[in-house]
């Protein structure tokens, strides 16, 4: 398998919701078109780098890698795009961020709907009119998602603070006024949890300098300039993450756009208490230190990015407190303190910190860590996906509850893959009598050496990329059972012919399977009721060994087969009618398989398949009666389904499948030409073309863990030809046998040879 269109993502965590917008992009993407005759893994290959001081984010660029393989399609577009995703409500159901279009030009686009397949281009109102206007970006959401904040061009090509709402977001309102001799720039980052405020930048001050903006009020008209005012010199300041209630606001502001930056959080009344997390005041005072607030907890009492002293190298920082004075050094991943750390995130009640500290013994290789505990004392290395545990890895996020983190690593491909870790109770149920690290007293002036006890075991990480290949794996496995299937029951609704009151019989099998396989030839029984008019069945059990290998039956398994019908001569030949009706069921068991880094899954299922069908045609002599021709044509409907499942509670990630339905009507003609060149030999050569004339997709939904869905589909060529040859060996008249080579193309390209034996009798 491989993917279909050219796709680079690029999204931005916004530390203020408490979830992880690259996954976002995962889910956006995981919507997989598969073959379902090829068993082979995807994979989705992440790129990622930060860049603090552009956006005071992390940024996770993700160019999709490919196999060689089916055609895997994103829904994202149709055709070769670009995207960027800034943002998710705190539910995961929606997504911001914009397209590239016409180049370079971009889009303020939401997506939104099951597995994220709906988008929508916002507009803006520009020269009076409203339209899908470039340059527009969407960069935050409300906890719900129904409100959006970003920036967009209006009445000119000038940046704007934007907030869409109302059905749809096509409600826009412009945050800043427009003057013709006044060029102001300025951009929403974030919003707090009912979206009535937002946090972000502003030109619009006597400096024109970027100064930290806060809109709030009736249509956010109060617009609050947080900026350093009345200093010395003018400062440069941004508005980065707001607390849930808006009351708290973090970020930094330097002497100029590019120089040093120094954290500082907003809060109190109309936000005008300023608290500088390090010795810079902005008066003027510009020390050589330096830090940062990347992340906050939901009620904006703590705090979490770095401090980088005289040495410039970061450190990562917790603050907390009544004014946020308690200062935590939470060190490098080793003792020495020579390393650089950072914390990307703070889970919602602040008790968790995330991010990456460097080892400096492993070439300075980043490592995720996980500060736990009381003041946040404790800590994990969570290791790396690569096989030798070398490589980098850093955590960007924990899930609202606390309960997991998730984050980016290195792994034995060229390219970061993206991880989720449970965290153990000791982590997120601390006590004492759990195992401990070694730790130094903690002081706001004092790091703290933090040495990993050799009795406290890593979380095992689960590689989201390999994860969802043996997701798309398991369900191209599914998808070839429920097409296989169809042939299944076709075969069940064959039969033979038989005169008044005489019984018939025919067995028919792949001679390959069943040596290769225990499956049992199909044994079909028949019954003239008149000299015109017969009816039979068949009652059957399918076996393992006709399934993909993922699949085991499980009990409940078989199939039953009942047909009629009508033949008699014409004026210009033989004509015959025949309905038919065939049903198979059988418990399951699914296994997905394993890759590195992936948990070993396994669930209980049913499968179902009722087909029923409406077949007539004829044949006369030509020439003479040596030399026949015959015609057919047909009608088929399919219904199959496999039905949901859940991979066992006591795994890390828990899969939980959806219920697959497929169905088809299905429209056939085809001719035979038949030979007698010696008395008990009949050659046979024939065409028959099949085309859907109707089928629902292939979808199999994956929920991990209520953290994504992973979507695969699959359609069936709509047009099938198949070409076959044999002969028919007649003993009497009361015996044949049949040995048929057929081959089988479809519009897709798919070729496929069978060989079939039929043994038909009447006594």
């Amino acid at each position: 398998m491989k993917f279909f269109n050219s796709i680079i993502c690029i999204c931005i965590y916004n530390k203020n919701i408490q979830s992880v917008c690259w996954i976002l992009f995962l889910l956006i993407s995981s919507t997989k078109t598969v073959d379902a005759v090829v068993t082979a893994s995807s994979v989705l290959d992440f790129d990622h780098y930060t860049d603090n001081k552009a956006d005071n984010k992390t940024h996770i660029t993700t160019p999709i890698g490919s196999s060689t393989e089916t055609p895997i399609t994103s829904p994202l577009n149709s055709g070769p795009i670009k995207a960027s995703i800034f943002n998710m409500s705190s539910d995961g159901k929606v997504a911001g961020g914009n397209i590239y279009t016409d180049g370079e030009w971009t889009q303020a686009t939401i997506w939104f709907g099951p597995a994220w397949d709906t988008k929508i281009f916002l507009p803006v109102k520009k020269g009076g009119h409203v339209g899908p206007w470039y340059f527009s970006t969407v960069r935050s959401f409300s906890a719900d998602g129904k409100i959006a904040g970003g920036n967009a061009p209006v009445e000119t090509d000038t940046q704007h603070a934007v907030i869409w709402s109302g059905e749809n977001w096509q409600t826009i309102t412009n945050l800043d006024e427009w003057k013709p001799d006044d060029v102001i720039v300025s951009k929403v980052n974030s919003l707090s949890a009912d979206g009535r405020i937002a946090g972000g930048s502003s030109t619009e001050n006597i400096y024109h300098k970027v100064h930290g903006m806060i809109w709030s009020g009736e249509n956010w008209g109060t617009k609050t300039d947080v900026g350093l005012l009345h200093t010395t010199v003018p400062v440069h300041s941004v508005v980065s993450v707001l607390s849930a209630d808006g009351k708290v606001a973090g970020g930094y502001f330097s002497a100029a756009s590019g120089e040093e930056v120094h954290g500082i959080i907003w809060s109190g009344e109309n936000w005008a208490t300023q608290t500088h997390l390090d010795n810079a005041s902005g008066n003027g005072v510009m020390p050589s230190e330096s830090s940062e607030v990347l992340s906050l907890s939901e009620d904006g009492k703590v705090a979490g990015g770095y401090y980088a002293g005289e040495d410039k190298n970061p450190h990562a920082t917790i603050w907390y407190g009544a004014k946020w004075e308690n200062k935590v050094d939470l060190e490098a991943a080793n003792s020495s303190k020579s390393g650089s750390s950072k914390v990307y995130a703070v889970s919602s009640d602040g008790k968790l910190a995330g991010g990456g500290s460097d080892i400096i013994d492993n070439d300075y290789m980043r490592r995720a860590i996980i500060w736990y505990g009381e003041k946040w004392a404790q800590k994990i290395d969570v290791g790396t996906l690569n096989s030798d545990v070398s490589g980098s890895s850093e955590i960007l996020g924990f899930s609202r509850d606390g309960t997991l983190a998730i984050g980016t690593s290195s792994s034995d491909s060229i390219h970061e893959h993206p991880f989720i870790v449970r965290l153990p109770r000791y982590v997120t149920h601390p006590t004492t009598d759990k195992p401990t690290m070694i730790t130094e007293s903690i002081t706001p002036e004092k790091t703290t050496s933090i040495v990993k006890d050799p009795a406290v075991i890593p979380p095992f990480m689960i590689d989201v990329t390999n994860t969802r290949s043996t997701l798309n794996a398991t369900a191209s496995d599914s998808f070839s059972l429920m097409k296989a299937q169809q042939s299944t029951l076709t075969h069940l609704q064959q039969g033979c012919v038989a005169n008044g009151n005489n019984l018939c019989w025919l067995i028919h099998a792949n001679p390959t399977t069943v040596i290769s396989k225990d499956v049992l030839p199909i044994v079909n029984v028949g019954y003239g009721l008149t000299e015109v008019f017969s009816v039979g069945g068949v009652i059957t059990r399918p076996l393992s060994s006709s399934l993909p290998k993922s699949h085991k039956i499980n009990g409940n398994n078989v199939g039953i087969g009942l047909y009629a019908d009508w033949h008699a001569l014409r004026r210009f030949g033989e004509f015959y009618f025949r309905p038919a009706l065939a049903f198979s069921q059988y418990k399951l068991d699914i296994q997905r398989s394993m890759s590195f880094n992936t948990e070993y899954g396994e669930g209980n299922s049913t499968f179902n398949g009722v087909s029923s069908s409406l077949e007539w045609g004829g044949g006369h002599p030509i020439f003479n009666k040596d030399l026949g021709c015959f015609w057919h044509t047909g009608l088929r409907y399919n219904k199959l389904s496999r039905g949901s499942y859940r991979e066992a509670r006591t795994m890390n990630l828990p899969i939980s499948y959806s219920k697959i339905n497929y169905s088809t009507i299905i429209g056939d003609i085809g001719a035979d030409i038949r030979v007698s060149i010696l008395k008990p030999i009949i050659l046979v050569s024939g065409i028959k073309v099949e085309h859907i004339l109707k089928e629902n997709s292939l979808i199999s939904d994956a929920d991990i863990s209520g953290l994504s869905i992973n979507r695969s589909s699959s359609h069936a060529p709509q047009i099938g030809r198949t070409l076959k040859s044999g002969i028919i060996y007649v003993f009497n008249q009361n015996l044949s046998l049949s040995v048929l080579e057929s081959l089988t193309k479809t519009n897709a390209g798919h070729q496929t040879w069978r060989l079939a034996l039929r043994l038909a009798g009447t006594f």
